[in-house]
């Protein structure tokens, strides 16, 4: 489906490593279409939206978020025009800046990108040789196999790529941990509680929010289900051990596998 208007990017920094780029997708397409996610294994990733007002409403909502206990820096990626030297780390494999790169990457730049000047390779001019001296027989050989060896030792090293760094289990840690969002405070308040069976949300949560809701109630040992369909969708959350009538439209996330009899 195409959309009219101007594509834009906002840059994410101090993510880590725990998002994977489904989960950032799930984060953010509530705000808009989403073009595309990269996420290049390093604290930052860049989600592309395709029109500007989206990406600007997902900046202002999510900057200053906290996520497995790191707060988000969300900023709008502002445009420039790429030089027209190529990128020699983008040639040696080692390059991980992506769109961000000035420099061209001449498989990766689109057309509308690419350098409008031809590139022209310069041409050495043919220097006058000097005359030399003649030499004896045993050194020239002895020279010669001596340069010979020196270009062995001389080889240029091929790059070395990168370690990209250990990711850690998504069980040890979810993006409620350490969060100061009002919502999860209102989900550990009736756990602490002990007072009622049940806790409705409210069905206006965006996509951030019901990930952040289903991720503290697990964290938490509480069972929790999403139910209904359209806008009269949402999510309750329960103490184990407590039964409720089931429901045709009801999706359960409950953290023990309920077991089938055949």
């Amino acid at each position: 489906m195409a959309y009219s208007g101007e594509e834009a990017t906002i840059v994410l920094s101090g993510i880590g490593t725990e998002l994977s780029d489904g989960m950032l997708m799930n984060m953010y397409r509530t705000y808009g279409p989403i073009v595309r996610v990269r996420h290049n294994g390093t604290n930052s990733a860049q989600v592309v939206f395709a029109q500007k007002q989206h990406a600007q409403r997902a900046m202002e909502a999510t900057n200053g978020a906290v996520v497995y206990g790191k707060t988000l820096k969300v900023s709008l990626q502002r445009k420039f025009k790429k030089t027209t030297e190529p990128c020699r780390g983008f040639a040696a494999g080692i390059c991980r800046q992506g769109d961000m790169c000035k420099y061209y990457h001449s498989e990766s730049d689109s057309d509308d990108e690419a350098p409008s000047k031809p590139v022209v390779k310069q041409t050495k001019k043919p220097q006058p040789k000097t005359p030399m001296a003649k030499s004896k027989p045993a050194a020239s050989s002895w020279s010669s196999s001596s340069s010979s060896d020196s270009s062995e030792d001389e080889a240029p090293a091929k790059p070395v790529k990168p370690t990209p760094a250990p990711r850690r289990n998504h069980k040890a840690g979810g993006i409620s941990e350490g969060s100061s969002h009002t919502l999860v405070k209102k989900i550990e308040a009736f756990n602490e509680s002990g007072e009622g069976t049940e806790l409705h949300l409210d069905a206006n949560l965006n996509g951030f929010e019901r990930l952040l809701a289903h991720d503290c109630a697990e964290r938490l040992g509480l069972a929790h289900e999403s139910i209904g369909s359209g806008l009269e969708r949402h999510i309750i959350i329960s103490r184990h051990g407590t039964k409720r009538a089931a429901t045709d439209s009801s999706h359960s996330h409950k953290s023990k596998k309920s077991k089938h009899r055949h």
